[in-house]
């Protein structure tokens, strides 16, 4: 593969984390607005349900990144093995790339969903106390 190729498979799968991500957050602001804003208490099978499809979800969001960021380190291997001098056109992308510390910028993968899922979780378990009184 030429460096342009490379350089292009890389941004391609960054595109691809960069929307896992926003979908991620976008379901959560989303859960956790409508849990905030709901006008009514919600029964024990709908937040069954609104836990298990949650949990569906993050497995499937989770181990989408997880092999993503896989890849992308597989990617960023392949960048480094190529031999450009920094004069050379690339050569100052390459040598930057190089450097780049990927594991230490998302460490907190590791967690993050688990953290989440239980914001969530004590969310959706104490919803119908947050819900807004509408009554008044």
């Amino acid at each position: 593969m030429s460096t342009y190729e490379l350089l292009d498979v890389l941004a391609s799968n960054y595109q691809k984390i960069d929307g896992l991500w926003n979908f991620f957050i976008t379901i959560h602001l989303a859960l956790l607005g409508a849990l905030f804003l709901m006008p009514r208490r919600i029964s024990i099978p709908e937040k069954l349900v609104v836990l298990i499809a949650y949990g569906a979800f993050s497995y499937v969001n989770r181990g989408a990144l997880v092999d993503t960021y896989d890849y992308h380190r597989v990617v960023l291997a392949e960048i480094a093995r190529l031999k450009v001098l920094p004069a050379e056109t690339g050569g100052l992308i390459i040598q930057h790339l190089d450097s780049f510390q990927l594991d230490q910028k998302i460490a907190f993968l590791a967690w993050s969903h688990y953290a989440a899922g239980a914001v969530v979780a004590i969310a959706v378990l104490f919803a119908n106390a947050l819900a807004l009184d509408t009554k008044h």
